[in-house]
């Protein structure tokens, strides 16, 4: 049972593969007068008003963020807090131009996280107590929001705000990690769920990508068949072979020390 749910699966994941390849083929190579061509040629996203274009500009892009962080993930074995969340910080971050957002991200990470451990002294029960994050989370963005209208400047400048929302959940798992881990392993995924979050804000910026995504909204299927892949994968993560491999380096020149010896 299990083999043959495994086969549909890679029957499924083939399929997205070769279907979306061949209507990419045939978007280049058909002739524009056939009927599928036609059909074709509605199948974009490059005429939208201004307001529905960002729409699907974000929708069409999130899926590719969460196939770069799980590819970092299972393939190269860097640990993050989540996917979703880090993927729409990854959309959100493209909309920033200077330093000063990812500022205010680290800001409200360090004061969510400060309030988090004085609120577990109460011992309050997770869901009122995620409400309560939530609550002060949205009274910091209140805050940054009438702060920065004083002096003249508008906060959606700086950083979209709703995406900092998410920002409880990833604090919930910062301190989790925290306790269970130490706060070594929790502020080095915090570090690399950051770093990761700004890569992928620089790749999405790219003009041809989004220019392609618009065009051919047929490429989500190959971004299915590879997640589906991603899936599957069950070999070693690259920072596992570096591992390994300084440790065989490490047996080798230790045995080739006590063969000197003798």
């Amino acid at each position: 049972m299990l083999e043959q749910r495994r086969f549909v699966l890679w029957q499924i994941a083939t399929s997205l593969l070769v279907g979306s390849l061949t209507i990419l083929i045939f978007r280049f190579t058909a002739s524009p007068l056939s009927f599928p061509a036609r059909c074709l040629y509605y199948i974009h996203f490059n005429d939208l008003p201004e307001t529905e274009s960002r729409l699907a500009e974000f929708l069409l892009l999130l899926p590719i963020a969460v196939l770069l962080i799980s590819t970092a993930r299972v393939v190269v074995g860097i640990s993050t807090f989540g996917t979703f969340t880090p993927a729409l910080f990854a959309l959100a971050f493209r909309e920033v131009h200077t330093m000063i957002g990812i500022a205010v991200f680290l800001g409200i990470w360090l004061i969510g996280t400060k309030v988090r451990g004085w609120i577990d002294h109460f011992h309050l029960l997770q869901i009122p107590r995620s409400g309560l994050m939530l609550t002060l989370v949205i009274i910091i963005l209140l805050a940054f929001i009438l702060i920065t209208h004083r002096i003249g400047y508008e906060a959606s400048v700086f950083i979209p705000l709703f995406p900092l929302i998410t920002l409880t959940g990833m604090i919930e798992r910062f301190w989790t990690v925290s306790n269970e881990e130490g706060d070594r392993s929790a502020n080095r995924t915090m570090l690399s769920t950051l770093a990761i979050c700004i890569g992928i804000s620089f790749i999405l910026s790219l003009p041809g990508i989004i220019s392609w995504m618009r065009s051919y909204p047929e490429t989500l299927g190959i971004i299915l068949a590879a997640l589906i892949g991603l899936g599957r994968y069950n070999g070693f993560r690259l920072s596992e072979l570096v591992k390994y491999g300084n440790m065989l380096q490490s047996i080798d020149s230790l045995h080739a020390k006590e063969s000197l010896v003798h």
